[in-house]
């Protein structure tokens, strides 16, 4: 078993070392962690960037916090990433600029809020394996947004749905948009059409996507990014 997946194994460090000595024009770098937060900008100010980060986490020494502004939010995002990570990625890309991969997620919603002509809510699903985002925003306006890890798909709904009842979410008449890690014929898109109307998957981007036989979806927030 070991022999047969070794070659496959040498052959991806063999690519991931081609790619990290090659030269490119610019590199941006989107990062997954559960451990973020949004700071509206009127209560930013970076010198108490860990204050606020340590809120909501506990911040190890051998962790970093970084940030993105979202002008469409008017909120910063605030995420903690490994320092020996930071350090290997600067020293290979001098110019890396680091993102949390909800930044491009917010902002790609705000886009699709704004290209809808509906009165009620529009609501953004992401799904990083266990891992899920939920943002409401009703004409341009931010809502809610929040993050909640689940194991069984069952409890993923269930957040999902408790969240729209706090929320005051029109099932039958707001736009619902899922993304990420979630297949087209899974349980948990199954789930949701018994009780959501309106479910689309975000999968229009300006960037190609050749790879036909995977899902476009998956890689929205990639696909979707806009620095």
């Amino acid at each position: 078993h070991r022999d047969l997946h070794y070659p496959l194994r040498r052959q991806r460090q063999m690519c991931i070392r081609d790619s990290l000595n090659k030269h490119y024009k610019a590199v941006n770098f989107l990062y997954v962690t559960e451990k973020n937060i949004l700071i509206a900008a009127d209560f930013f100010d970076k010198k108490y960037l860990k204050d606020y980060f340590k809120y909501s986490f506990i911040l190890p020494n051998d962790e970093e916090v970084h940030f993105n502004y979202i002008e469409e939010a008017k909120a910063y995002n605030l995420f903690s990433i490994p320092s020996v990570l930071v350090n290997f990625l600067v020293n290979h890309f001098p110019e890396i600029r680091l993102f949390h991969y909800t930044s491009s997620f917010i902002k790609s919603h705000y886009k699709i809020n704004l290209k809808s002509s509906s009165v009620f809510d529009s609501v953004g699903i992401c799904f990083q394996g266990n891992l899920m985002n939920i943002i409401i925003l009703k004409k341009q306006k931010l809502l809610f947004f929040n993050d909640f890890d689940f194991i069984a798909d069952e409890d993923a709904i269930y957040y999902i749905m408790s969240v729209l009842k706090k929320m005051f979410v029109n099932l039958q008449r707001s736009d619902f948009h899922l993304r990420g890690t979630i297949d087209v014929n899974g349980k948990k898109h199954k789930y949701l059409q018994k009780y959501l109307s309106e479910i689309s998957f975000y999968n229009k981007f300006d960037k190609e996507f050749p790879f036909n036989e995977l899902p476009a979806h998956y890689y929205a927030n990639l696909l979707c990014f806009d620095s």
